[in-house]
């Protein structure tokens, strides 16, 4: 078992890489600093939602293949150092392309962003089951969401100056393009590079001596036993179709950036100012669904994240209707990043701890494996909301995407309570 005070260095040493990543994204975040570079590379909308896409499926998609190959191996905390420093230099090695082209070949360089996004999130992708099995092994559910919640809390202090440096860099007249996007992307790998020193604090022998909760020999792997999994599990199936419907609000997260600078005619130094408010959500959300999890559970946080997701393409809706008419209501946009912010801070806390809450140990890589393909079937809601909004118009993405995340809503009511 683990002495008291090496726990507590675990338990700092994940918040801290956690509250780092979350830093590190407030420079580079897919909604707004990497959709606003994409900007000016491309003016499809189609291209732009790609960039979500890309984000999406590549987050997702190593799960599937990592659940069945990290069976053959013992250790977890060598696969976690090697995958997470690879995110780390992902973003540098984009920004180091962008000061020696200047960005000369706009479409180039487009490639060039999305194969470093790749690397970052199949990486970051790569580590959820090793890293979700460590913390699964060494914490238990009240001491995981409170490192959940206070790791994601620094990040929201930290995210908050993240985003003053996004607004300072992006102001016409401070830094010329592509040298701003450039000096985001670098200091968001310094963040990243930290958050890998942190998590390698983390001691193997400490995951090792609590063994007894890792995967049993003999349980079923593969294809096989994610269908069994999906057949006989309906509380875990219910959970997976919330997952989903509740998931296609990103078909419109990407474009209210878009929709803010294209159709609203705000200012490029705006981006910064939502970075803020995306922080400003994610700074409070951690604490309100922390406490919600220790009290009610993690099936309380899901519902209520559900309910947030709803309101962001209801409140675009409402300002694609009222913006010219009303003086000054344009600004309300603003509101939607706080909300979007809100509801993905309650992502790990209601989603991972609900599934740890419920599946057996030895099926730990199968429930995870499952999950991650519910949610990289979402990757191409993106592509789908560029498209409307290119073909039909913005209120009319904000209302589909509303129907469909309500849906997900009315299934999350039902999902009941599973704390051991």
């Amino acid at each position: 078992m683990q002495s008291e005070s090496s726990k507590r260095r675990n338990i700092y040493a994940l918040a801290a890489e956690k509250a780092g990543f979350f830093f590190g994204l407030s420079m580079a975040g897919p909604y707004t600093v990497l959709t606003a570079l994409a900007a000016q590379l491309t003016t499809s909308a189609v291209v732009i939602g790609s960039i979500t896409t890309v984000w999406n499926g590549a987050l997702f998609i190593p799960v599937t293949f990592v659940a069945r190959w990290i069976r053959g191996h013992t250790e977890r905390m060598p696969i976690i150092r090697r995958v997470l420093f690879t995110r780390a230099i992902a973003f540098p090695l984009v920004a180091v392309w962008l000061l020696l082209t200047r960005a000369s070949n706009p479409a180039l360089t487009l490639i060039v962003l999305i194969a470093g996004m790749l690397l970052f999130c199949l990486s970051d992708g790569a580590n959820s089951i090793p890293y979700v099995d460590v913390v699964a092994r060494i914490l238990n559910a009240q001491e995981r969401a409170r490192m959940t919640w206070q790791g994601m809390l620094v990040g929201g202090l930290l995210g908050i100056l993240g985003g003053v440096i996004v607004q300072i860099v992006l102001t016409p007249g401070t830094l010329t393009f592509p040298v701003n996007f450039a000096l985001l992307l670098g200091m968001a790998g310094v963040a990243f590079l930290s958050a890998w020193l942190f998590i390698s604090r983390v001691s193997e022998r400490d995951v090792q001596a609590n063994r007894p909760h890792t995967f049993a020999e003999g349980s079923q792997d593969g294809p096989r036993a994610v269908r069994t999994i999906f057949r006989h599990d309906a509380v875990y199936r219910r959970m997976l179709i919330t997952r989903f419907l509740t998931n296609t609000d990103q078909m419109a997260v990407p474009f209210y950036t878009l929709f803010a600078l294209n159709v609203l005619k705000m200012a490029p130094e705006t981006v910064g100012i939502f970075v803020a408010c995306q922080t400003l959500g994610s700074l409070i959300g951690p604490v309100l669904f922390g406490w919600l999890a220790e009290r009610s559970g993690a099936h309380r946080v899901i519902q209520a994240g559900s309910l947030l997701q709803l309101l962001t393409p209801l409140l675009g809706l409402l300002v694609a209707i009222l913006w010219n008419r009303i003086p000054g209501f344009a600004n309300i946009i603003a509101v939607v990043f706080v909300i979007t912010g809100f509801s993905n801070s309650g992502m790990a806390l209601g989603y991972y701890n609900y599934l740890l809450d419920l599946c057996p140990g030895h099926d730990r890589p199968n429930y995870l494996a499952l999950l991650s393909i519910v949610s990289a079937a979402a990757m191409l809601a993106p592509l789908a909301g560029g498209y409307i909004a290119q073909s039909i118009s913005y209120p009319a993405l904000f209302a589909i995407t509303g129907v469909l995340v309500g849906s997900g809503l009315v299934v999350a009511l039902s999902l009941p309570d599973k704390r051991q």
